[in-house]
């Protein structure tokens, strides 16, 4: 493979890369927003008791609920320390 074709494929990794974590920036305002609107949210007023209930949840249990399934998602990962070793061994024999 050529210098430049790596150089592209680089690129190109990296602008996915890129395109995923603004599309999940993206939705995960949106998520927000539209629990705060759920919750009667309304901008540059005084606040009722249910909005402040959203704002507490959008704050506190939504993100603690993501980051739950991502540990939990984490627990079937098939890549640990070993198959790593493994990979980077194997990587090393096929460079030489």
């Amino acid at each position: 493979m050529s210098r430049w074709v790596r150089i592209g494929l680089t690129g190109l990794v990296f602008a996915g890369i890129v395109f995923a974590l603004k599309a999940g920036l993206g939705l995960g305002g949106a998520l927000c927003g539209w629990l705060l609107a759920a919750f009667g949210f309304e901008p540059h007023v005084a606040q009722s008791a249910s909005a402040v209930e959203g704002i507490r949840l959008a704050v506190s249990f939504v993100p603690a609920l993501g980051f739950a399934i991502g540990v939990a998602a984490l627990c079937f990962y098939p890549i640990s320390k070993r198959v790593e070793a493994e990979m980077q061994l194997e990587l090393n024999e096929r460079r030489k």
